[in-house]
């Protein structure tokens, strides 16, 4: 498929996402908080400390909340469209990401000094910065450390100026670290979580948190600060969203849902359902946040910002390989993990960490679903001990902790078993070959 039709098609369907949560802040801002209260409420999100996990809905506005995703999707958009950068399933994945911290956490003035942090490196090592626009979205992830330096950092509390500056140069170094320390990331789990760029992120925000708080004896903040459950803004999102994806899908495809179940045959390993047909990709977005919206509403999960944050990020996988078949396994293990661990799956850092386990779907779908359930009990396991390394600076907390997960199975998988194309569990290779 030509370059340009692709770029249109997916911009498409991003601004189904980026405009749909403009028409909540609008319906939400007439018939719940005012219009008024909305635009301060949005006011507000951008002036708040953004390390995890603060509800945008209960911090400031329903509609405030919806205005500052509908931005920040947007002013991404907007990146890919000034650069002329080609999209991809990388771009899937940075996206719907983004568009879910924007609900907890990321807002349209903590974002810039990362994603100016990735050019500045593409000017340095005089490359495109269109070859590099995608890593400058995943740069975000640490965007947590530039509104603490610019809000809450006590250390720098008295000079507006010098916090400014240190929020800056914190940004522009986490932008200009991600393309360096991401590019060794796949060696260390073979391919087997999609979330590559979380390795990286989680690295340079461990270092961050060490410099700027345990380096110089200052005691890290905390930021949980979650609202009521209301469920009318978290599933009127996704039906709108999920409506508009079907009919996208259904005309990018010819007019017909024709080869959609070709989807659910997918590894999820080196996968990018855009390559030829964004169709795919588009329709199983809308199945996989349905899916998970209706999984959270039926166990009884609290539908809060960032709740819905999950479901959105839970997409990100979507294009490259990620499906409801090779998820599964992974939500049965983390279900077999709640049993006997103090958590259960509505506990709000659980429901954050099966999100991110989305990314574990090549080893599921590689290995087949008894180690897609394993892994997805050692995830559930390790997700709430790694955010303790950066004090969830980093959003890409759960993506780190797939990062850990498919190390441990990585090496011991690829020893004794087989990867298959048919997601099968396959024997051991070795008494196969004796026979």
């Amino acid at each position: 498929m030509e370059q340009k039709i692709k770029n249109r098609q997916i911009q498409t369907v991003f601004s189904v996402y980026s405009l749909s949560a403009l028409v909540l802040f609008l319906v939400f801002g007439l018939t719940r908080d005012g219009l008024g209260a909305g635009i301060q409420g949005f006011l507000k999100v951008q002036q708040l400390p953004s390390q995890m996990t603060l509800d945008y809905f209960k911090a400031a506005t329903v509609s405030g909340a919806f205005l500052n995703v509908a931005l920040v999707g947007l002013a991404i958009q907007l990146v890919w469209k000034l650069t002329g950068a080609s999209l991809n399933g990388g771009s899937f994945i940075g996206f719907f990401l983004t568009m879910g911290f924007a609900f907890f956490g990321m807002n349209v003035v903590n974002i810039w000094p990362c994603i100016l942090g990735t050019f500045l490196y593409a000017l340095v090592v005089k490359e495109s910065f269109a070859a590099h626009a995608n890593m400058a979205i995943f740069s975000t992830a640490l965007a947590p450390f530039v509104s603490e330096m610019f809000f809450r950092y006590t250390p720098i509390q008295g000079s507006l100026a010098l916090r400014i500056l240190c929020g800056i140069a914190i940004g522009l170094f986490a932008g200009f670290m991600m393309p360096i320390v991401c590019k060794k990331s796949p060696d260390m789990h073979k391919g087997l979580t999609i979330l590559n760029a979380a390795g990286g992120a989680g690295f340079i925000a461990i270092f961050l948190y060490a410099l700027c708080f345990k380096a110089v004896g200052v005691e890290g903040p905390t930021n949980t600060d979650l609202g009521d459950s209301i469920p009318l803004a978290v599933n009127s999102y996704v039906a709108l969203t999920c409506v508009l994806d079907l009919i996208l899908a259904y005309l990018f495809n010819g007019r017909s849902f024709k080869n959609v179940g070709d989807i659910f045959k997918k590894t999820g390993l080196g996968v990018d359902l855009t390559a030829d047909r964004p169709a795919l990709a588009i329709f199983n977005v809308a199945v996989y946040s349905a899916f998970m919206t209706v999984f959270y509403n039926l166990i009884g999960c609290s539908m809060n910002g960032p709740t819905l944050a999950a479901i959105i990020c839970t997409t990100c996988v979507a294009a490259s390989g990620g499906h409801v078949l090779n998820m599964i396994p992974i939500i049965i293990g983390y279900a077999i993990a709640c049993t006997f661990c103090t958590f259960t799956m509505t506990t709000q850092a659980i429901i954050l960490g099966l999100c991110y386990a989305a990314g574990l779907a090549p080893l599921a779908g590689s290995f087949g679903p008894l180690m897609g359930i394993l892994a997805g009990m050692v995830h559930a396991i390790l997700v709430t001990q790694v955010v303790t390394s950066h004090n969830a600076f980093c959003f890409y907390n759960g993506g780190l902790t797939t990062i850990f997960t498919a190390i441990i199975f990585g090496t011991l998988l690829d020893t004794f078993f087989e990867r298959d194309s048919k997601m099968r569990f396959n024997p051991l290779p070795i008494l196969k070959s004796r026979k």
